[in-house]
């Protein structure tokens, strides 16, 4: 009686380690869906793989329009550090101005 006693609680243990493996399985799964992730196995692997239909936009070759939006954002861009390099650059230029300022003017009340 013992010895089935033990039987049925570490056959209880494997039970339950298997459903928590199966549950996790299937979070991974929800999750990998959630993220837009395709299973790299089993029959939606299959289901991810059909390649008739229309195909999706992430895998679309990109229109003239789209590669003159992009190069219009990058020019954009370009300009932009461009002109925040300037900013950057003058700033310094002040700030060493008029760290040169006030040392003159402490030589010049200290003299």
């Amino acid at each position: 009686a013992r010895l089935q006693e033990e039987i049925d609680r570490k056959e209880f243990v494997i039970k339950d380690k298997e459903n928590v493996v199966r549950e996790q399985d299937e979070l991974i799964q929800q999750l990998q869906g959630a993220a837009g992730l395709r299973p790299k196995s089993g029959p939606d692997f299959l289901k991810s793989r059909d390649l008739s239909g229309p195909v999706p936009p992430e895998r679309r070759m990109p229109s003239m329009a789209d590669i003159e939006q992009l190069k219009r954002i990058s020019r954009e861009n370009r300009e932009r550090a461009e002109h925040a390099e300037e900013k950057l650059k003058a700033s310094e230029e002040a700030r060493v101005r008029a760290e040169r300022s006030a040392d003159s003017w402490k030589t010049a009340y200290q003299g």
